[in-house]
């Protein structure tokens, strides 16, 4: 019997072999809409690309969205029409789903702004904006020109990144003298909130903002003392009146411009007017000025289960002027300071007085306050609120407490700590060996410090010894086939001990240690001195 093959034409041939050869050409455009949308994670300016490949691969990027949500420009009297052609058409593919800017601006506005007015002519498609300025007075200018006019509500407007000025430097001089330019930052960055606060953005629930001054006092100058005024006085400063009611995260970078003059006070005043706050961040400066706080009311936040506070002296006066019910974690990091800038203002409660004299540290780098400050923190949390702080994990990165006794106490208050990592403490084999052993308590009855630690971590750490390490492994992961194991009351096992550069942890008690602690995961370097 014979068989009639079929003809393949030329056409078939090539189709077939452009299949063969390309399998994403035969996926649906919805699998490939989202490939493309993984790729503009990566790359910003994807979509231009992706839409040049083939009319199939245009036709699907140009029908979606959201591959041209995000989009990034730069405000520059260079080239104007360019960038504009490029963002209208953005917009205009971007459709009516939120849409997040990403602006650069280096240069004063001048008469062509045409590139905003045809970002704010989309006001009410806004899901967040990101707007980068070499300063402050160009961010003002930008937001107020943005929306400062508009009567459009930004019911999509979820979060503003904000970057003005230049980070820190290193040498960085707290001898500098407060002048005019930084006064100058306080209005600016103060127009910059006084716009949100009348702006229809109801849903804003992250901010990021780098500046050197924060909204909490601005220049009057019509109730000036006199027209060559240079500093302001007290008659020219006032309260800024504004409300985040929606806001959750709130991130604040400490930027140069002269001097920075993040204070503590102003720190509080606007944690004050974010009472849905639920992640706080603040990297700050050397400078020390507890200026403004004397006589102010705790802020209670009773959402805030995020607190991280890194480069700055303020820790002990935020620490102390908070309630957190439902704290989790706190960070802390690089906040040790030499003896000389501890804060002479400061004054222990009616409670700290009554106790007896702390045994102090002998190293000159250990930080007073930041005891002091977590005391309170706990404190006046558990006299609002009845219960203290339910932190799980506390981390201290050069951010030492003073004594053993600061240590210990606070341990007693954090029973639901489970991950506790320190960096560069001085603490001693006494603070390791109360969380070795039980402690009696108020009725008389013995209990463990921190029954939920699961994990350790101790880098350059060099006054705790091996004996001190062992007997805390002992303490807390007694063999499983023992009776000790399973008696009632026993603290939970370490899964995770780290131990980093400590240099009075010899090789002959990391063999113990290892011994007892099994495959759980343990490091060590142990430093030469």
């Amino acid at each position: 019997m014979a068989y009639s093959i079929p003809s393949m034409t030329s056409t078939t041939c090539s189709s077939s072999a452009t299949t063969l050869s390309s399998p994403i050409s035969i996926l649906p455009p919805e699998i490939l809409a989202l490939i493309f949308q993984q790729c503009t994670l990566e790359e910003p300016y994807a979509p231009v690309g992706l839409s040049h490949v083939s009319s199939m691969w245009r036709r699907t990027a140009v029908t979606t969205p959201l591959l041209w949500a995000v989009i990034t420009a730069g405000v520059s009297s260079k080239r104007p029409q360019v960038t504009v052609h490029r963002v209208q058409t953005w917009l205009g593919r971007s459709g009516a789903i939120p849409i997040y800017l990403k602006l650069v601006v280096n240069e004063r506005l001048s008469e062509d702004v045409s590139l905003l007015i045809s970002i704010r002519d989309h006001i009410r498609h806004w899901g967040g904006m990101t707007l980068i300025t070499g300063s402050h007075e160009i961010a003002r200018q930008v937001m107020v020109f943005l929306m400062g006019s508009s009567s459009e509500r930004l019911d999509h407007f979820s979060c503003l990144f904000l970057m003005a000025g230049s980070p820190l430097s290193d040498n960085f001089q707290e001898e500098q003298e407060p002048n005019e330019g930084n006064s100058n930052a306080h209005a600016d960055i103060t127009d910059v909130f006084r716009v949100l606060a009348q702006a229809n953005a109801g849903h804003l629930r992250e901010l990021i903002l780098g500046a050197a001054a924060l909204p909490y006092r601005v220049w009057q100058p019509a109730i000036m003392d006199s027209p060559f005024s240079v500093y302001p006085t007290k008659s020219m400063l006032s309260s800024v009146t504004l409300s985040l009611p929606s806001l959750q995260t709130l991130r604040l970078f400490e930027r140069s411009s002269n001097v920075a003059e993040i204070g503590a006070s102003s720190i509080l005043h606007l944690l004050a007017k974010c009472p849905s706050l639920r992640t706080f961040i603040f990297r700050g400066s050397n400078l020390f000025d507890p200026h403004g706080v004397h006589g102010m009311f705790p802020i209670d936040l009773p959402h805030l289960r995020t607190l991280h506070l890194c480069q700055t002296f303020h820790q002990r006066i935020i620490l102390s002027h908070l309630h957190t019910p439902k704290l989790n974690t706190l960070r802390l990091m690089w906040l040790n300071r030499p003896e000389r800038l501890v804060d002479e203002s400061y004054e222990p409660d009616s409670e700290e007085r009554m106790e007896e004299e702390a045994e102090f540290s002998q190293s000159p780098w250990t930080d007073l306050l930041t005891g002091s400050g977590i005391r309170s923190l706990i404190r006046h949390t558990r006299l609002m609120y009845g219960l203290a702080p339910p932190i799980t994990v506390l981390d201290m990165d050069f951010a030492d407490i003073r004594s053993p006794k600061d240590f210990v106490w606070v341990f007693e208050h954090l029973p639901l700590l489970e991950e506790f990592r320190i960096v560069g403490s001085d603490m001693s084999d006494k603070v390791l060996l109360a969380l070795a052993s039980q402690r009696k308590i108020d009725s008389g009855r013995e209990e463990w410090l921190c029954p939920c630690l699961r994990r350790l971590e101790f880098s350059r750490c060099d006054i705790i010894t091996g004996l001190g390490i062992i007997s805390l492994a002992k303490a807390r992961n007694p063999p499983i086939e023992s009776d000790i194991a399973h008696m009632e009351g026993q603290p939970a096992r370490l899964e995770k001990f780290m131990v980093d550069g400590c240099g009075r942890i010899d090789c002959e008690s990391v063999a113990v240690l290892q011994y007892i602690m099994g495959d759980v995961c343990f490091d060590v370097e142990p430093m030469e001195w």
